[in-house]
């Protein structure tokens, strides 16, 4: 996304501001870095509305709802109509909001099963009713959701949890930063050396 921002940075859109006006704008897939809404919203004038989806769920997360609610930087959005979502702990009970745990679709309450044999199949992914997505999300007091990261990229050094989003996101605030990708290193603990 940075690359489109970059290519925008240098599009003179005033001249045609008077018959091209974005009113909403939306995007799914990968959360967006801070930087990316800050611009869209400084230069474009409109909102960012995120979604969240997956092949196996559908879009189960979104900021649309006919637009009229507030929109938090970084939240994938509410609970899609006709879906039922929950937060898991590692135990696969219910959080409340303010605690990260796994993103899980009531699979039985989602319109993808009105489809004959499509919920046939069954994967690991599946625990008891639930579809867990991989992915570690916030639910906020509000009810939207916000994405943390996917579950596999967690990075725990001296055992505390580190979101590879929230370096990268950080990394990208520096003016000489262009690019950011945070992976873990599996190396041996420093206090083992």
């Amino acid at each position: 996304m940075r690359n489109y921002a970059t290519a925008l940075a240098g599009y003179n859109y005033q001249q045609v501001e008077a018959t091209l006006r974005s009113r909403v704008v939306s995007s799914a897939g990968e959360p967006l870095n801070p930087e990316v809404v800050r611009w869209f919203a400084s230069e474009l004038d409109v909102t960012i509305h995120d979604h969240y989806e997956q092949t196996e769920t559908g879009k189960v997360l979104c900021n649309h709802h006919a637009l009229n609610h507030s929109v938090h930087m970084g939240a994938a959005g509410f609970t899609s109509p006709g879906h039922s979502i929950v937060v898991l702990d590692e135990e696969h009970s219910e959080l409340p909001a303010g605690q990260p745990g796994i993103l899980a679709v009531d699979w039985e309450q989602s319109p993808m099963c009105w489809f004959k044999g499509y919920h046939v199949f069954v994967t690991k992914a599946f625990v008891g009713k639930y579809c867990l997505s991989g992915n570690t999300v916030e639910l906020s007091s509000d009810g939207s959701i916000s994405f943390v990261s996917r579950s596999d990229d967690v990075i725990t050094t001296s055992g505390y949890r580190v979101e590879p989003f929230d370096v990268e996101s950080a990394l990208i605030e520096h003016p000489a930063v262009l690019e950011a990708a945070v992976i873990g290193n599996p190396i041996r603990s420093a206090l083992s050396w």
